[in-house]
């Protein structure tokens, strides 16, 4: 795992959510928590916590068959 300040981080999440068509709006830094960079995900639609469930799991399930 990389380290990366939060606003890299924000940005690279964005742009995740982004190659599947999602948006978490509330998605910001809000500088660091004790010694790491912190990141505030916010809040969303129902629609769109459904979406990222599905997208994570698909995302798992291929992680497991790539890795039985």
């Amino acid at each position: 795992m990389r380290s990366q300040g939060g606003a890299e981080a924000v940005a690279n999440l964005q742009a995740a959510l982004a190659l599947v068509g999602l948006i978490l709006p509330s998605l910001g830094s809000d500088g660091p928590a004790g010694d790491r960079a912190f990141v505030r995900l916010g809040g969303c639609g129902t629609a769109v916590a459904n979406q990222l469930a599905d997208v994570i799991a698909a995302g798992a399930h291929a992680l497991q068959a790539h890795h039985p």
